[in-house]
């Protein structure tokens, strides 16, 4: 533990500790009000793997108790270094005395090392919101600590819409799972119905190991291919396991299509004896539409499925800290989609995560389109379905310690994202 200095917050003395030991600074990260997994040595070690220089930078008080924590990334592009803190700091973001002691302490060590700036994203709930995404009247509102920042020589980079090139989303959906698991489901739109087809049709999810990554590798790829974007290796989710023992957890759905066809087949024939004793020509219609698209269904696995099997059909990786639950990547395969394969794998991680003492479960990111005519609602309006609470970030704030450098490293980041896309396009098209 490195002691770097030491000075005044109000009337309170406060230590700066350059290199905080693991076990206390992740204590501190998880009990939180902003807490995250990125904010812990787990994630530090992740990017120790990819050659990443990492701090555990911490506040102390009086009573040497941490009282703020932040992850800092020292990266470099073409010999320019900058720091970047996933999702910022970790602190009591309505104590606006510690909020700028901690700030300006972190620009002084990124000043010392010369670095061209410092950038963090802020998870500070911005505005209080309905489940569907519209600003709650009368809610709370916290863009005063954006005008902290810039008290403290951060350059807030606005409120951003959809992905916006940023690392981290600026919108989220939190399910609260401090409930009753009968009120959680009772929330998820078109459970009963979801969950009823997915039975007829043999989809399970269990929970697996690395030895299933190539499933999450692959459903990533066939996304690849359709957005045009470079997709992770196995390596790269191996890693993330690795580093998050006993924390990180992948869960595999997969469907037994010919137990499907089997029970298609007699859901069928009980349709057929059931219109014998329907009368009434609204209910005669809708049974024949069921019938039509059963048919038509079991045609399609006939076809391209019979004799498979168990066909896997995609694949969730998450982080539980405690009682809280990030998702990390999920990716299921475009084939089947009266398999509802994401929803399976959502509501069943759900569900696990609560016997498992969860309190909140992290959507991890949404683009926060709320008109359904945008191109991006149709991944917000799935997340919503499940009930849970939208959330608006802050989002940026850069502290520039050399403006020539500082666009300099910015239009070389472009660069890399355009030759990323154009690599992408080449090998995906």
């Amino acid at each position: 533990m490195v002691e770097s200095c030491a000075a005044m917050e109000g009337e309170k003395m406060l230590k700066l500790i350059e290199q905080e030991k693991p076990e206390p600074f992740d204590h501190f990260a998880s009990a939180g009000k902003i807490p995250h997994y990125s904010k812990t040595h787990f994630y530090g070690d992740l990017c120790m793997k990819q050659g990443i220089e990492v701090q555990r930078i911490s506040a102390r008080d009086e009573q040497d108790q941490i009282v703020a924590t932040a992850l800092i990334q020292w990266e470099k592009i073409c010999g320019i270094e900058y720091g970047y803190i996933c999702y910022g700091f970790n602190l009591d973001y309505t104590n606006s005395e510690t909020l700028c002691f901690f700030a300006k302490e972190l620009t002084r060590i990124a000043r010392q090392r010369g670095a061209a700036y410092l950038r963090m994203e802020l998870n500070v709930p911005r505005l209080e919101h309905e489940k569907d995404g519209q600003v709650k009247i009368g809610g709370f509102n916290n863009e005063n600590v954006a005008a902290w920042m810039e008290t403290c020589g951060y350059k807030h980079l606005g409120y951003t819409y959809g992905y916006s090139g940023n690392r981290m989303s600026r919108f989220t959906y939190c399910l609260n799972l401090d409930q009753p698991l009968e009120k959680i489901r009772r929330q998820i739109k078109h459970y009963a119905s979801y969950q009823k087809k997915n039975i007829q049709r043999a989809v399970k999810v269990q929970l697996s190991d690395e030895q299933d990554l190539s499933i999450l590798v692959e459903a990533e790829r066939e996304l690849a291919h359709k957005l045009h974007f470079l997709p992770k290796k196995a390596k790269d989710f191996r890693q993330l396991m690795e580093c998050f023992p006993n924390q990180a957890r992948l869960y595999v759905v997969s469907a037994d299509v010919d137990q499907a066809l089997t029970n298609l087949k007699k859901l069928r024939s009980e349709l057929i004896k059931q219109r014998e004793t329907l009368v009434n020509p609204q209910r005669l219609e809708e049974n024949q539409k069921q019938i039509t698209a059963l048919d038509q269904e079991i045609s399609e696995l006939i076809h391209d499925y019979q004799g498979q099997g168990e066909i896997k059909l995609g694949a969730k990786l998450i982080i539980q800290q405690g009682e809280h639950v990030y998702n990390v990547n999920m990716y299921t395969k475009k084939i089947l989609p009266n398999f509802r394969a994401a929803f399976a794998l959502h509501s069943a991680v759900i569900e696990d995560c609560w016997q498992r003492g969860a309190k909140t479960y992290d959507f991890e990111g949404v683009s926060g389109a709320l008109n359904p005519d945008d191109p991006y609602y149709g991944i917000h309006d799935f997340k919503k379905s499940f009930g849970g609470d939208f959330i608006e970030f802050l989002g940026e704030f850069d502290w520039i310690g050399d403006p020539k450098q500082y666009q300099k490293a910015l239009q070389l980041q472009r660069w890399r994202r355009k030759l990323r896309r154009g690599a992408a396009r080449l090998l995906y098209r």
